[in-house]
């Protein structure tokens, strides 16, 4: 996919940045700085486990993390998820 097609730009909100990806094909989703870092783990083949040990977090908040950014992404599991992260160029 080109550049041409995505729009990428991290936005300060309340102390967070927020990756806004547009893809003109697509509704624009949004995820958090620590969701995508999430998904980068996870895309490492990290286990929930070891995502919460890394961000120094609860494994229930790993999985609210993903849970949030399956629905935004609108995939049905984690690996769609990291396949759209792959797609779109975030790996």
């Amino acid at each position: 996919m080109s550049l041409s097609r995505h729009v990428f730009r991290a936005v300060s909100k309340d102390g967070f940045f927020v990756w806004k990806v547009a893809n003109y094909e697509k509704n624009e989703h949004t995820l958090t700085s620590r969701e995508l870092e999430v998904l980068r783990l996870v895309a490492e083949g990290q286990t929930d486990c070891k995502v919460a040990e890394r961000l120094v977090i609860s494994n229930r908040t790993v999985n609210r993390h993903l849970s949030n950014i399956l629905g935004k992404l609108e995939v049905s599991g984690r690996a769609a998820a990291v396949a759209y992260m792959i797609r779109q160029g975030w790996a």
